[in-house]
């Protein structure tokens, strides 16, 4: 005798009945249930049953509504835990990609003013030291960013990309803004701002994409 596909059909029986149930009475707080329970109330002040029995079924009945009552807070509670969590990712996340637009916007500020390859003396006179500080302090907040809270490869690869191309184009401002160089040195840097500033725009474009919260 194949005792084991008589287990099997038994196992499949069962989890044929558990799925029925679920059908059947999920979600249990319903008012579908409720109706249920108060039929079963009314039904049973139908039968004749003496003061022991009536006092055993309300302790039956007191015991259902208690595990009622506490499945129901439970999903209360498990329902408010979980809106909490996503809460706290959504503004973490936001937080996180306001610094990277901040750093984002330094670097277009810088690569809209050499569009049209101005004079290094004008570039000199233009670039002070409050320019050199704001940079700076949109590179310091990238690093003060914990890389392994942003919440996937794809996030933290862009942002690291963000990151190298905003030190190097800082690194070529400042080179154009320390002394006069040859005009081809001046075109190489030129052009090296502009290198820097497309990948940002890209990587940039690319973390938003990836981004669980916009």
């Amino acid at each position: 005798m194949n005792f084991r596909g008589l287990g099997k059909s038994a196992t499949e029986s069962r989890c044929y009945f558990k799925r029925w149930l679920k059908f059947v009475f999920c979600p249990w707080p319903s008012a579908q249930n409720v109706l249920i329970f108060l039929a079963a109330i009314i039904l049973l002040s139908l039968v004749k049953l003496n003061s022991s029995e009536w006092a055993s079924w309300v302790q039956a009945i007191g015991s259902v509504a208690a595990i009622w009552a506490a499945l129901i807070i439970g999903r209360k509670q498990l329902a408010a835990q979980q809106a909490a969590e996503i809460e706290g990712r959504r503004a973490k996340a936001l937080a996180f990609q306001s610094v990277v637009r901040y750093a984002v916007e330094q670097a277009e500020n810088i690569n809209s003013y050499i569009q049209f390859l101005p004079d290094q003396r004008e570039f000199i006179s233009c670039w002070n030291r409050e320019d050199l500080e704001i940079i700076d302090g949109a590179i310091d907040s990238l690093r003060a960013i914990p890389v392994h809270e942003l919440g996937s490869y794809e996030l933290i690869f862009s942002f690291n990309i963000i990151f190298s191309c905003l030190v190097r184009l800082k690194g070529a401002a400042q080179r154009l803004a320390e002394k006069i160089i040859d005009d081809e040195r001046r075109n190489n840097e030129y052009a090296n701002i502009k290198s820097q500033y497309c990948k940002i725009e890209k990587q940039w474009r690319r973390y938003l994409a990836f981004s669980e919260f916009k």
